[in-house]
Order: structure tokens, then sequence, then C-alpha cells
């Protein structure tokens, strides 16, 4: 397994402050299975443990694999027709209280 993989791993535990043993139970996997892991004896690692590490230790794929240096996850972009909808609904919403507001008054 790559070095560098282990080694985002292992900052990735640090970071998060939990056990060997805890992070373990979080992937599902035994302790010895951690410990082979983080040693580099295993050859590979499947992708379905990669996305329950990346959630275990609040990380991203990308940083684990790599791809990015970010070590927080990051939320996907929402395009730019969303947000126009998100202003117009928040906009509708303050109209609607300046209206009762008024009616109240």
């Amino acid at each position: 397994m790559d070095n560098e993989i282990i080694n985002r791993i292992n900052f990735s535990l640090q970071k998060c402050g939990i056990s060997k043993t805890e992070f373990g139970n979080r992937i599902d996997m035994t302790y010895n299975g951690v410990l082979k892991m983080l040693t580099g004896k295993t050859q590979d690692i499947k992708v379905s443990v990669i996305l329950k590490i990346a959630k275990a230790l609040n990380t991203s794929v990308d940083y684990l694999l790599g791809i990015s240096d970010n070590v927080s996850p990051q939320e996907p972009e929402k395009d730019k027709e969303q947000l126009l909808r998100e202003i117009a609904d928040l906009r509708y919403i303050v109209e609607l209280q300046k209206i009762i507001i008024t009616q109240k008054g």
C-alpha cells in the first residue's frame, strides 16, 4: 500500500484523537487488521474501506488518496442557479415577514 495513504491515515488518526481500537470499530476492522494496514503490511485497501476510513476520520477520500491537501471534507459546491433560487426564497420570506408585521401594527 502507498506510504502517502498510510501517513495521511495516521495523521488524521492523531488529529481526531481516537485509538486504533476505536478506529477499527468505526471501520469494521479488527485491531490487528488496523495495525497491518497502518504498517503497510496490507497490500490493497478496498474502496468501501477507504470510504469508511474517510467518514471515521472526518476527512475526504481525496485527502486520503493524495488528490487534495485539504484535510477537511468539503461540501459539494452549489451551482449558480441553486444559489439564486435560495436567495429568491429568502427575499420572499423577508417580504412575507414585512406584510405580517404591517398587518399586526
